[in-house]
């Protein structure tokens, strides 16, 4: 299955060239890099962080709260982007949908932590050199232990 991407750009829309119609793969856009069926590193270590921020909210649904209060600020200033509105759409929804959410792997969510509110929380940022550390290590070994590789020949 195919899915229709939409990228707002000021060059012409890539995605509308027939040959990549076609792909079966997931195409994500990173900046000016295009990466076809696999998330990069960078989006493993958001998820891995949101797996912790997650189990955090189960703990203490307050945070939520914490952090609306920070969306709040952030679309009282002028120029804000769409993402400020949609984490605030998303963060007036119950805990247990916003904790599924920003576990999920869909292009929304991945898309969303990038602008996540949650490590402008002074209790769910990551301090620790350490722990980050494990995290990135984590984040590419497992990006490694999922690249598929060519069938050899036989």
């Amino acid at each position: 299955m195919v899915r229709k991407v939409t990228v707002t750009t000021r060059e012409p829309n890539i995605f509308d060239l027939p040959c990549l119609r076609r792909l079966p793969q997931a195409v994500i856009l990173t900046g000016r890099k295009l990466v076809f069926g696999m998330e990069t590193t960078d989006d493993r270590v958001k998820l891995i962080y949101h797996r912790l921020v997650a189990r955090e909210i189960r703990r203490d649904p307050a945070l939520i709260e914490r952090a609306r209060k920070i969306v709040e600020e952030l679309s009282a200033k002028p120029n804000q982007r769409s993402h400020v509105f949609e984490w605030k759409a998303l963060l007036a929804q119950p805990s247990d949908t916003v904790r599924h959410f920003i576990v999920s792997r869909n292009q929304d969510a991945t898309r969303l932590r990038i602008t996540s509110p949650f490590p402008m929380l002074p209790e769910l940022s990551v301090q620790d050199e350490q722990t980050r550390r494990r995290m990135w290590r984590k984040a590419r070994k497992h990006g490694r232990s999922t690249t598929s590789t060519a069938p050899s020949a036989l």
